[in-house]
């Protein structure tokens, strides 16, 4: 599907794919897997790896026990991070979606949102690990977050998309309420097609573009229109503090901002209308300028609502608490 999505959207393209897919297996697994390791070393050079984890264990925060979550970050940094280095290739996350209800319950996962929201920060760990090994091409197709924002459309009509067969996000599952229909499949390749080729705009549903039979005219022009929005750099209201740090601090490279410290995660959207409750202040900018630490999200929300009273010091006792310098 990507591969058609892509040729049909950029005339005289040819894209080149490649895949080696297990099912259920993890990041941690296909590093451990010795021919996949001795054929991305020792094949054809690409322009983009493409990473997809489990699609439960990219959700699952890091340091809380789980084997195949640390597995999967020291895959990143040990081994996906140096291949990608090495060969000059783009490392590209693919970021899955919540499942459709409570179908992740049984693994503490309450809803699509809660789900959706963990695999978002999970990935973009990933993408931070990657970052830090010197892969500062190191992109997330947010396919998770194109399912979230068809989500929040159906919902801002008052509609109730986990339950209402009717709308296009329930059309994005299969059966089973996890894995994608032929209509997710198109949506997912349509939101790597503009993460992947970032230099593309959307203006309008074109008739020469490629769409799957199952897909309707109107899906289509939907699914295209909020994954443009979902990958497209639109900075607007951004400190002038922050906009300093670009190319140093910042990855602009996609919608949601990543600051760095080099590796400060706080990443959330800066568009305009979406950054109500999360102010990056001056001070925040200056602490993050300082101290190599890494805050955690909850600790960083805190300090901005507090107007970031104190920044400073908080990343100190958050660098001891890890032992840091």
């Amino acid at each position: 599907e990507f591969q058609k999505v892509a040729q049909s959207r950029l005339p005289g393209t040819t894209v080149t794919v490649a895949q080696n897919v297990v099912g259920g297996r993890t990041i941690g697994e296909a590093a451990a897997d010795t021919s996949l390791v001795a054929a991305l070393k020792g094949g054809a050079k690409y322009d983009y790896i493409v990473l997809q984890d489990q699609s439960l264990v990219g959700g699952i925060p890091a340091n809380t026990g789980w084997a195949q979550r640390d597995d999967g970050e020291d895959a990143v940094r040990d081994v996906f991070s140096p291949i990608a280095n090495d060969m000059g290739a783009t490392l590209v996350f693919y970021q899955t979606w919540g499942r459709r209800g409570t179908e992740g319950a049984q693994w503490g996962f309450t809803d699509f949102l809660q789900m959706e929201r963990c695999l978002e920060d999970g990935y973009a760990t990933y993408a931070d690990i990657a970052y830090r090994q010197g892969c500062s091409k190191t992109m997330i197709a947010r396919a998770g977050l194109l399912f979230r924002k068809i989500y929040e459309s159906a919902v801002a009509l008052g509609q109730t998309p986990s339950t209402d067969s009717s709308t296009l996000f329930w059309k994005l599952y299969g059966t089973d309420g996890s894995h994608p229909s032929v209509v997710g499949s198109y949506a997912i390749a349509t939101a790597m097609f503009y993460a992947m080729f970032p230099q593309t705009s959307y203006a309008g549903w074109e008739d020469t573009w490629y769409r799957n039979p199952a897909v309707t005219v109107d899906d289509a022009k939907t699914i295209s229109q909020f994954a443009f929005d979902t990958s497209s750099s639109q900075i607007e209201q951004v400190d002038p503090a922050v906009k300093q740090l670009w190319g140093s601090y910042i990855n602009t490279q996609r919608l949601s901002l990543v600051i760095r410290a080099p590796a400060l995660l706080c990443h959330h959207s800066l568009r305009q209308g979406e950054c109500n409750d999360l102010v990056v202040c001056r001070q925040l900018v200056h602490a993050i300028q300082q101290h190599d630490c890494r805050v955690s999200k909850s600790s960083t929300e805190q300090a901005a609502r507090n107007n970031c009273d104190g920044c400073p010091e908080r990343c100190r006792r958050e660098d001891d608490r890890r032992g840091r310098s």
